[in-house]
């Protein structure tokens, strides 16, 4: 999943755990360097700074909400078109 939100947010992500997999993440999601499952140790990992801002940081959701709406007219046309079909039929 911290690949994912280094992808999402073109960010490095610098992960530590007690018992899980201590990583540095690059903004590609690729992992630079990391430390094994529950190994106590340090990693001096190396990581780079970015301030740009990707379209998800700035908007959010909005994408996900067009195609919701997208959707919900799709649908709305597509019963419309069988609601007069069937009057038609019937009538």
């Amino acid at each position: 999943m911290a690949r994912m939100r280094a992808i999402e947010n073109r960010r490095w992500i610098l992960r530590d755990t007690n018992n899980g997999v201590t990583a540095s993440i690059d903004p590609y999601g690729r992992v630079r360097q990391s430390i094994p499952r529950h190994a106590a140790d340090a990693l001096p990992a190396a990581y780079g700074f970015n301030s740009d801002v990707t379209f998800y940081s700035t908007h959010g959701d909005v994408f996900a909400w067009l195609c919701v709406l997208l959707s919900a007219v799709i649908v709305a046309w597509s019963g419309r078109k069988m609601l007069f079909a069937k009057i038609n039929q019937v009538g």
